[in-house]
Formats: C-alpha cells, sequence, structure tokens
C-alpha cells in the first residue's frame, strides 16, 4: 500500500466515523494500521499527514467501549450517584458515548456489571442500622458470597455504601462483623 493510500483510506475511516484511535486500527484494521506504521513510523504521525487531530483520537481511544464500562465500575466503587444526569454533570461525554456504544445509559450500567436495582445511595434508600449491616454481612459470609469491596459495590452498590457511611469503611465494617478483610 502506498503512502498516498494509507493516507486516503485514514481520512475515508474518518468520514464514515469509525474509530481512529491506534487500538482500534489495529484491532480493525490491520493491514493499514501496519503500512500507516511502515510509512509514517507511527499510527499517529500518519494521523497527522493525514489532517486528523491527535487530540481528537487521544479522546475517542480515552472513551472506548472497554474504558467507558472501566470508568462505569470505578464510579460506582467510589460511590458516585450514578443516575446519567448526575454523571453528566461531572462527565457529559462520558455519558453519551456510553450512550452511543451500549444504546442506553441503563444498558451500559448492566453491561458494567452493575445491578440496576440495588443502585441508589444509602440516603434515598433509608440508612440501615449497624447491626442489620452486621448480619448481613454474617449471612453473605455463611453463604460463600464475596466481601470484597468492589464486587460487593457492583452486586449491591446501596448495602455497600451503607457499610461504609456507618463504619467509616469496608474494612472496619468487616472488623465490626468480626470477618477478615478479603485479601
Amino acid at each position: 500500500m502506498r503512502r498516498e493510500d494509507v493516507i486516503r483510506k485514514i481520512v475515508e475511516r474518518e468520514v464514515r466515523g469509525q474509530p481512529l484511535s491506534a487500538e482500534a486500527a489495529a484491532r480493525d484494521a490491520r493491514a493499514l494500521h501496519s503500512a500507516a506504521c511502515e510509512h509514517f513510523g507511527t499510527w499517529e504521525t500518519a494521523l497527522t499527514y493525514a489532517g486528523i487531530s491527535r487530540r481528537r483520537a487521544a479522546i475517542e481511544d480515552q472513551y472506548s467501549p472497554d474504558r467507558v464500562l472501566r470508568k462505569l465500575r470505578k464510579l460506582c466503587c467510589n460511590g458516585y450517584d450514578l443516575s446519567a444526569r448526575s454523571v453528566a454533570r461531572r462527565d457529559r461525554r462520558l455519558v453519551d458515548t456510553a450512550r452511543q456504544h451500549f444504546g442506553s445509559w441503563r444498558k451500559a450500567l448492566k453491561a458494567a456489571g452493575i445491578t440496576l436495582e440495588r443502585i441508589a445511595p444509602p440516603g434515598k434508600s433509608g440508612r440501615l442500622e449497624r447491626d442489620a449491616i452486621i448480619q448481613e454481612l454474617h449471612r453473605r459470609h455463611r453463604a460463600g458470597l464475596t466481601l470484597k469491596w468492589s464486587d460487593v459495590a457492583l452486586e449491591n452498590r446501596t448495602f455497600a455504601l451503607n457499610v461504609k457511611y456507618a463504619f467509616g469503611s469496608w474494612c472496619r465494617g468487616l472488623a465490626a462483623a468480626g470477618l477478615a478483610p478479603p485479601k
């Protein structure tokens, strides 16, 4: 493939709205990516010759489907309000690209493994008493369910946040219940 063909194909990808990140090009158009690296040294340099902003490609890579899912899991585990409106105030592009990749905000949350029925923050759903929290932790332990913070937060965010609010941290909640934190 000639240099001119590489540039033309990159421009065609842009016109069609296809991803322009190096990761996406290497995955979707291996021959094009290889030819671009061969003629221009790097994919990013080829983008520059094609007149495409490196910044656009970097932003696109930042919001790939995998990264959107990782960001959603991180927001969930850090206790953020997961309503689309609240997240949009913090990161509008995340909400828009989640909807673009997955069809809707709820579908994106579901794809991230977040249990939708249990994502209300404790302030909206009522806080649990310490005794009820300890009983639930023991029930989970007896049932062989995970006691790892991130897993519980994705499965039942309301409960996980109740533990943090009641005891100050997940580890302190486990210690109050007499359970060792998972490694």
